[in-house]
């Protein structure tokens, strides 16, 4: 690789479920957050003393994003992290600019794993962080997560560096020389984002908001057994969901895909019944993807939960929802969802590709923005 790296040989972390490794970038020491979370400075971890040292925000959302680190030199920085040849990892990079150098000018740059090109960053001034996640499996005894500057005096910066370890069999449907850009996971009718300790991978459930015409209702399962979802979700996913005030309906979902190119889709869907229904109630539906039925008939279990996947290359025109059978007596609903870009083909011999989702057209550009959706009331809706 041209330039100088940086190299950080970090040591797994023995942390209680599969939490591997959290670098608090920018500080100095260990500690735990509220969340149980063990968290390490990278402060004296880089060889290279022509980096910048620790750059304190004062505008901050959380003890993680108040300090990050900055590369001044160097076209490219790397953080080289041990893992297990073969295992399936999720990455999660964090960046709060939090106008750190009283310039009012986030800067834009490239974030990298193992070679391959994850996304452009481009900061901005709000006080929320800007996050970004892939799945993919490691190809050597180390991966390494890289910033590149792309513009002049635009200098690449990072608040958090997190790396979980999933099953290998976990979200079996992708093949490993593909990875999964998370655009969205989240937890419905849920009051509060779920993470570690409930989910032992760390994965990060975001609540959604209601559309017009959907309720919020409640599990009254005692306890949900997961144990046929493959892709273990944690069971305060499935305790409560989303549906309709009237049936039979259908629940539409309106993900915003991109206007300019088709990107190929990887979509979870996570059910559970919330209650146990009488002999004269059945909740039955389907999955559409423009209109055409995309799975066979759902009827989400009480007590346990059913997972369903589909893929498929959307667009901006392309449509998702939940429609009712013609025998079901009951609107459908739906507790959690997944939704993944999937990558191009990885390269694995270190040089640097551009990486856009599969089936997207090759523009020469980064594909912007796999940015978890923090915020997606109105994402979905309801017709009769």
């Amino acid at each position: 690789m041209a330039g100088c790296l940086v190299l950080l040989f970090l040591a797994f972390l023995s942390i209680s479920g599969n939490a591997d490794v959290s670098i608090d970038c920018g500080a100095s020491g260990n500690y735990t957050d509220e969340n149980s979370i063990v968290w390490i400075g990278d402060d004296g971890m880089f060889k290279d003393s022509t980096l910048s040292g620790v750059v304190r925000s004062s505008n901050t959302v959380s003890h993680v994003m108040s300090t990050l680190r900055v590369f001044t030199s160097q076209k490219k920085n790397c953080y080289s992290i041990k893992a297990d040849k073969g295992r399936l990892v999720l990455v999660r990079a964090s960046f709060f600019y939090g106008n750190y150098d009283k310039k009012s000018s986030p800067p834009s740059f490239d974030l990298l794993f193992d070679g391959n090109n994850w996304a452009t960053v481009t900061t901005t001034l709000d006080n929320e962080p800007i996050i970004y996640e892939v799945m993919y499996f490691v190809k050597s005894d180390t991966t390494s997560i890289c910033l590149a500057q792309t513009k002049p005096n635009q200098f690449p910066f990072i608040s958090a560096l997190e790396v979980r370890s999933l099953d290998s069999n976990m979200y079996g449907i992708v093949d490993p020389n593909y990875a999964l850009f998370v655009r969205a996971r989240t937890a419905f009718g849920a009051n509060s984002t779920i993470r570690f300790p409930e989910d032992g991978y760390d994965r990060i459930w975001v609540p959604a908001g209601i559309g017009s015409g959907l309720v919020s209702v409640a599990s009254d399962a005692k306890l949900i057994d997961v144990a046929n979802a493959p892709d273990n979700p944690p069971r305060e996913v499935l305790q409560n969901a989303i549906t309709t005030s009237f049936s039979p309906s259908s629940i539409i979902f309106n993900p915003k895909f991109p206007f300019f190119l088709h990107v190929s889709v990887y979509m979870i869907f996570y059910f559970s019944e919330v209650t146990k229904l009488n002999s004269t109630q059945k909740r039955s539906f389907n999955v559409y993807i423009n209109n055409i039925k995309a799975s066979e008939p759902i009827i989400p279990p009480y007590g346990e939960a059913k997972e369903i996947f589909v893929s498929f290359t959307a667009s901006a025109t392309t449509s998702i929802s939940l429609v009712s059978t013609t025998d079901s007596t009951l609107p459908p609903l739906i507790n959690a969802m997944e939704l993944f870009y999937v990558s191009d083909r990885l390269i694995t011999d270190g040089s640097i590709v551009k990486s856009t989702p599969s089936g997207g057209r090759k523009t020469g550009a980064t594909f912007p923005s796999f940015i978890i959706i923090l915020s997606i009331v109105g994402y979905f809706c309801c017709k009769k």
